[in-house]
């Protein structure tokens, strides 16, 4: 029971992770690389469109990264 609840949660991962990817790229595809800040009693700081799909991919492999070396160090 256990491996097919850790393919359903990696299977829903993936897909959120491929949905967020996908949509960031065609606004920057669509919209170009514009410079958005926000200042307001929450949070301060600019981003582009790059910046979120280049945080999203360093993300995805420092993941999988981690899920490697879990699965084989012990081989």
């Amino acid at each position: 029971m256990k491996k097919p609840l850790l393919v359903i949660a990696l299977s829903t991962v993936s897909l959120a992770l491929c949905a967020v990817a996908g949509t960031a790229l065609y606004r920057w595809l669509t919209e170009g690389d514009e410079v958005r800040c926000v200042a307001n009693e929450f949070t301060f700081g600019c981003s582009t469109t790059l910046g979120h799909v280049l945080t999203w991919v360093g993300a995805l492999a420092v993941a999988v990264a981690v899920y490697l070396w879990a699965r084989f160090r012990d081989r």
